[in-house]
């Protein structure tokens, strides 16, 4: 699976962004909200910068569900506003994070190709 991964990461560069689909729209294939048929699915395996992307929300959208599901609390009212969940449906912090993750693959990208 790992070189699947870099063969999508690596062979198909798009620096200028050339018919890419918007954040959010990325965000809602990771998110499994994106209906099948919708082009942006096709588009982010033909598209190395898209698909990194898309694998950092992954990521960050998999952390998420595992640290909500790990945090318990006894009242209920708080259980909205104490997961990680409910702190990571606000698209600043999604944007946020997600940034940080795409740098470091396209870093990852950047050093591997020099190679």
């Amino acid at each position: 699976m790992d070189l699947i991964k870099e063969f999508l990461l690596e062979s198909f560069p798009n620096a200028d962004r050339t018919g890419c689909p918007d954040e959010e729209t990325l965000l809602a294939f990771a998110d499994k909200r994106l209906p099948t048929d919708h082009p942006a699915r096709l588009h982010v395996f033909t598209c190395s910068e898209c698909f990194a992307e898309y694998s950092g929300y992954c990521l960050e959208l998999d952390m998420a569900k595992k640290a909500a599901g790990s945090l318990k609390t006894s009242h209920s009212e708080d259980k909205v506003f104490s997961t990680w969940g409910g702190v990571a449906s606000n698209f600043s912090m999604r944007y946020i994070t997600g940034t940080r993750i795409i740098k470091r693959f396209r870093q990852w990208i950047s050093a591997y190709s020099h190679h």
